[in-house]
């Protein structure tokens, strides 16, 4: 029997070891799409609306994939980024150009933004980024009334330029606040910018004097009405021009940006700026600019990803917004162990398949969906390993986990004064809050209860962070269960 050539066994090794690196990939997306079929079946147009939602998930998971390679922080705020720019861009559709005031008010607001940006972010100087800042708020306001008439690829137009310029917002005033800080601090602040977007979100139509982006006299009409009459229709599933899009979009701007992370210097510079800044900048890279365009990559994203689904489901505009949807992206970054690009990709779409399959178009509720979503985040993490880069692992990454407190000297802690002090107003707490009933309504006591019942929650948080350095959202949860059950 004759041997094979020995130059066969590398091909066949490598091909092996694709195979392995292939079948990782794969085997999260597989196992969600295992559990859809087994526990929760759907018709086939359900399954491919899903597919359509996770695609755009999927642009959500992109953007919160960059911010965590460049700023090694979870960007909470990625799915209500997108927000206010749509908000805007559906109310130009919808509505014309605002009136004088308002677009006043707003081109200055972009002008002020550019100047900023232009100021700290290109080191230009005073005179050039004011002039800078002139030229893109007359830009914006001529810009508003030109959009007006393209329909809704002047929406987009519009929400484009928002998108630009919120990213050079988050970066110039609170990321570069914070780039000394510790990496919770920066987490934390996400959370306040997901806030702060889903308020300027709200209040995006006031704008227009409406309070909501709908034309009732139109026959409800949105903003948000893809041109085109294309209709398919597999099973009791309606599929249309909005959806085609959305594929089409959402194919598009991932495989732009996982091609220039993999093949351009950019891509090698944002890894680079993550794992070391200041060795980043030695060998000329310039790190500020770079995280700056990974956060109006990310605000670009999180709005053409707003855009477009609301064309399909329409524009939510809560004080949750996104809510759902960063749950579900980080579901698909915990089964790619905040590592693997492709494996966090085909999860994002499978969970948006077992989303669609779970909630109202699968024949449930909501609240299984949230459930159900709730478990994938919890089963990735336990099952996926810890990432294994080098920026994962290297401790002296430019971005600290925590910041260290100071302790309080020995001498001073053993104090006789300090230990008096200490139980005195622990005593005037306790004082204060028994006679708290004594001089307030009734209503006012049950508003006393509440806030203190806050406060112990909040102190449990304290209480985390300071022994461990990690900060729980879930902390509510915990104290739900706990009033249920005492109930």
């Amino acid at each position: 029997m004759s041997e094979r050539p020995a130059h066969f066994a590398p091909d066949h090794e490598g091909a092996t070891a694709r195979a392995r690196v292939a079948a990782r990939a794969v085997a999260p997306a597989a196992a969600v799409l295992a559990l859809q079929a087994v526990a929760f079946p759907v018709p086939l147009g359900v399954a491919l609306q899903g597919v359509v939602l996770g695609l755009l998930n999927a642009m959500v998971v992109v953007g919160l994939v960059l911010v965590y390679r460049a700023n090694r922080v979870v960007n909470l705020a990625q799915a209500s980024i997108g927000t206010f720019p749509a908000a805007l861009a559906g109310g130009v559709v919808l509505f014309g150009a605002p009136g004088g005031g308002a677009t006043a008010f707003l081109a200055a607001a972009a002008g002020v933004v550019a100047a900023l940006g232009t100021a700290t972010i290109l080191r230009w100087s005073p005179v050039a980024a004011v002039v800078t800042g002139v030229g893109v708020g007359g830009f914006c306001a001529a810009g508003l009334h030109v959009s007006a008439e393209l329909g809704w690829a002047g929406g987009l137009g519009v929400g484009l330029v928002v998108a630009v310029l919120s990213g050079v917002a988050v970066d110039a005033i609170v990321i570069r606040r914070l780039r000394r800080s510790a990496r919770l601090i920066v987490t934390v602040a996400t959370i306040g910018l997901a806030q702060l977007f889903a308020i300027l979100g709200l209040l995006a139509p006031r704008l227009w004097g409406e309070v909501a982006l709908v034309d009732r006299s139109g026959g409800n009409r949105t903003g948000f009405d893809v041109p085109g009459d294309l209709t398919v229709t597999i099973g009791s599933t309606v599929f249309g021009t909005a959806e085609v899009v959305a594929v089409a979009v959402a194919l598009v701007a991932i495989a732009a940006v996982a091609l220039a992370l993999r093949w351009t210097d950019i891509g090698i510079a944002v890894r680079a700026a993550a794992d070391r800044d200041d060795r980043a900048s030695m060998l000329g890279i310039p790190v500020p600019r770079i995280e700056a365009g990974v956060w109006i990559v990310a605000s670009v994203l999180a709005f053409v990803a707003s855009y477009v689904q609301a064309g399909i489901l329409g524009l939510e505009l809560t004080a949750g917004v996104g809510l759902r949807v960063i749950v579900a992206a980080l579901g698909a970054m915990a089964l790619g162990g905040f590592a693997s690009l492709p494996t966090m990709l085909l999860s994002a779409v499978a969970i948006g398949v077992l989303t669609q399959a779970t909630g109202p178009a699968g024949g449930h509720s909501l609240t299984l969906t949230d459930a159900v979503l709730a478990g994938v985040v919890v089963v990735g993490l336990l099952v996926r390993r810890g990432s294994t880069s080098r920026a994962d692992r290297d401790g002296s990454s430019s971005w600290q986990t925590v910041a260290e407190p100071r302790g309080l000297p020995f001498e001073l802690a053993g104090s006789p004064l300090l230990r008096l002090l200490r139980a005195g107003a622990v005593l005037a707490m306790v004082a204060g809050a028994a006679a708290l009933p004594l001089v307030l309504s009734e209503s006012d006591v049950l508003r006393a209860t509440t806030l203190a019942a806050l406060v112990l929650i909040a102190l449990s948080v304290v209480v985390l962070t300071g022994w461990t350095g990690e900060v729980t959202l879930g902390q509510m949860s915990f104290a739900a269960t706990g009033a249920a059950v005492a109930a």
